[in-house]
Parts: structure tokens; C-alpha cells; sequence
């Protein structure tokens, strides 16, 4: 199964480079399942909100819309559960309510952090 890396996945949601996003409509519409690693999602919503701009309900929006795609082979409970905690914990990063869900995920609980933020919002425990 192919790797999808952080560009293609962007050039997809946002179609801003009609070259590229025809050529990566085009590997989508195969149907071929395609991995998504946690990486690309997490630095796609980076580049969403940092080069696009995009609110968190935009990029909210845009993992869900990835998530509703048969063709990526994506953790769904997971980045479910990722996207929810990071809209409803706007102080947050991606990354945080990742590690997070994560850790719940591989049941290595407690996350262990010194983020006041993170211990205080999503019950991580300082050590």
C-alpha cells in the first residue's frame, strides 16, 4: 500500500495547484487504499493553520473530511477523537491532544507533562 506524504494530502484538500491536484485525484479515484501516517495528518493541520490560515472548524472540517474517505487508511477512532479535543481545547496544539488520545489508545496512561495546559484541560498528570 502507498504512503501518502503531507504535500499530496494538502494539494488534495485545498486545490490550490490544479496540476498537482489532478495527479493526486487521479491516485485517489484508483481507489487503491492509501496509508496516512499520524505524522502527515499532524503537519497537515499545521500547514493548514499556519500557511492557509484556516480557523480550527475549517481544519476541523478538512480531517474530517479525510476521515470520510475509504481510501486512506487512517486511525478513524483516533483522529475522531483528536479533532474533537482540539476544537473543544483551543489553547492547545494538534500534538497535544494527539498525545493524548494516543497514549489512552496504547494504554500507557498516565501522558506524563509538564504542560500546565495539557494537565490542567485533557488530565495529563505532571511528573
Amino acid at each position: 500500500m502507498p504512503t501518502l506524504d503531507t504535500n499530496c494530502l494538502v494539494r488534495w484538500l485545498v486545490r490550490d495547484d490544479p496540476p498537482a491536484t489532478a495527479r493526486v485525484d487521479a491516485v485517489v479515484a484508483r481507489g487503491r487504499s492509501l496509508r496516512l501516517p499520524d505524522a502527515v495528518v499532524i503537519e497537515t493541520v499545521f500547514v493548514l493553520e499556519s500557511h492557509y490560515r484556516f480557523t480550527r472548524g475549517e481544519v476541523a472540517r478538512a480531517v474530517r473530511l479525510i476521515l470520510g474517505q475509504a481510501v486512506f487508511d487512517v486511525d478513524r477512532t483516533l483522529w475522531s477523537r483528536v479533532v474533537d479535543d482540539y476544537v473543544a481545547h483551543p489553547k492547545l496544539s494538534v500534538v497535544d491532544v494527539y498525545l493524548v488520545a494516543d497514549a489512552e489508545r496504547c494504554g500507557a496512561t498516565p501522558l506524563l507533562s509538564l504542560d500546565k495546559k495539557l494537565v490542567a484541560q485533557l488530565g495529563a498528570v505532571a511528573p
